[in-house]
């Protein structure tokens, strides 16, 4: 059991990007076919940086764990708490001013379960270690990471069938999936070689994931196109198995050469995995090669 408390980074970082976009001046305009309008430059937060307070995050820890005559097993709950987190709200559209505030909070609960041997097992002339564990994440949050540069140039999205800002997209709350691993260490006795196994094993879960509205379905919103759209998509689960190989070579009598294959993804899965409202592909089969030299 125990219990600590991390403080997070000052605001300075924020201060930094409102100068930066304070270089940038806002154009609006009331159709698509009208010429643009100057409506005045990118206004700061109104809220001094000394009252902000600094954000921190609480953790507790309860764990037990044992010994059985084969294996070591533990039991682990780790609960965080997210407390005066800084967000980014509008206060104002015309003109448009933004204020940072000490609302941001959130919650993290993970569950794990891990089981190792604590002694060899041996069959057919090799001599093997096991492992698995399992753990679930649980994460709730109102804050998210913005960012709203010249680089976001989307001002409205349209987000699970609603148009909002772009600034005010809800933080992407997640049940991060079930994920199962299993490891089986396998060094033969009679030969010098070692081959490690990885089964990995992770659960499909929702994300929102944004997309490229379709030019005919675009339509404007205050003078701005919508052509943007976040919608709850389903991520597949996914299943992934490593294997390593190393095996040694006596050269002399104070020089060994190790020979190793790694080949990730053996069975050439195709599993994609969503970060930052995105859907990325993992990588397919992959085969490295390396020289050890030890003297």
């Amino acid at each position: 059991t125990g219990w600590n408390r991390y403080y997070a980074r000052n605001a300075f970082n924020l201060a930094l990007q409102d100068g930066i976009n304070a270089l940038s001046y806002n154009e609006t305009r009331t159709g698509i076919n009208d010429d643009w309008t100057y409506s005045g430059t990118y206004l700061t937060s109104n809220v001094a940086r000394t009252e902000l307070d600094t954000p921190f995050t609480d953790e507790t820890v309860f764990g037990l764990s044992g010994r059985q005559p084969w294996f070591d097993w533990q039991l682990k709950y780790v609960n965080r708490q997210d407390e005066d987190q800084i967000r980014k709200t509008t206060m104002s559209l015309s003109p448009t001013v933004f204020e940072y505030t000490n609302e941001g909070t959130g919650k993290a609960d993970t569950y794990s379960l891990t089981l190792q041997t604590n002694r060899p097992v041996n069959f057919f002339n090799t001599v093997n270690q096991f492992y698995f564990a399992a753990n679930y994440t649980d994460v709730t949050r109102n804050y998210d990471n913005y960012d709203d540069s010249l680089y976001n140039e989307d001002l409205y999205v349209l987000y699970d069938g609603d148009v909002i800002r772009y600034i005010d997209k809800p933080a992407d709350n997640f049940n991060q999936p079930w994920t199962l691993r299993f490891g089986w260490n396998t060094q033969f006795e009679k030969i010098p070689l070692k081959i490690n196994q990885l089964l990995r094993y992770q659960g499909s879960y929702d994300s929102m994931i944004s997309s490229t509205i379709p030019s005919a379905e675009r339509f404007e919103h205050n003078g701005e196109v919508v052509d943007t759209r976040y919608d709850p998509t389903r991520v597949k689960a996914a299943f992934a198995w490593d294997v390593q190989l190393n095996y040694d070579l006596k050269l002399a009598k104070d020089y060994m050469a190790t020979l190793g294959l790694t080949v990730n993804n053996v069975t050439n899965q195709k599993n994609n995995y969503a970060s930052g409202s995105t859907i990325y592909s993992e990588i397919g089969r992959q085969f490295l090669a390396e020289v050890r030299f030890k003297f």
